[in-house]
């Protein structure tokens, strides 16, 4: 009753005006909780991700590390998505992208736990799971725990994404990428 519920709430015009979708939300367990969230960013009606890159700073060692910093996805129709991103990193030069035209279902991430007085980091890597189970890597750093594995429900893909990134903590510890949602759209058929 309640999931069919909270559907309905998300019968609504979703991200564009010209756009109405039956949705449902995915989301990493906030394990932390610091900065801002970004724009939520979908992809064209009717389309799905089937693949994504990250931004992610390497260890640099003995000073603050960030980690990952940033998510794009490509939908199938060749457009890119992104909500909010941090400074630090590169960009992966290229996608990772599900095989035989697959959409992204879900995902699951490895984050870090506060540390008090050590470096945070936050997000450290995310994996991406197509619908037929095959799992897309990002750039991945040993700091954290894998969380659970998080699917849009069935006959549900990945259109659209919404991140919390802290912004810049000047001589403060950074974290960056810190949480993310991830919007999954009903595949409607032709």
């Amino acid at each position: 009753m309640f999931k069919v519920s909270f559907w309905i709430i998300y019968l609504v015009f979703f991200i564009n005006r010209n756009d109405c979708r039956l949705i449902d939300v995915i989301k990493s367990q906030p394990l932390v909780n610091w900065g801002n969230w970004g724009p939520t960013e979908s992809c064209s009606p009717g389309h799905f991700a089937v693949g994504f890159r990250s931004k992610v700073e390497p260890s640099i060692g003995r000073g603050d590390d960030t980690a990952m910093n940033g998510i794009e996805l490509i939908c199938n129709d060749q457009k890119k998505i992104s909500s909010l991103v941090g400074p630090w990193g590169n960009w992966a030069e290229s996608f990772s992208i599900c095989p035989n035209g697959k959409f992204l279902t879900g995902f699951e991430m490895r984050m870090e736990r506060s540390q008090g007085k050590g470096d945070d980091t936050a997000t450290n890597a995310i994996r991406m799971i197509c619908e037929d189970f095959n799992i897309l890597k990002s750039k991945e750093s040993s700091w954290g725990e894998w969380s659970m594995v998080n699917l849009c429900p069935a006959k549900f893909f990945i259109c659209g994404l919404k991140t919390q990134v802290e912004p810049s903590q000047g001589k403060g510890d950074d974290t960056s990428l810190n949480n993310i949602i991830f919007y999954c759209c009903y595949d409607v058929p032709s």
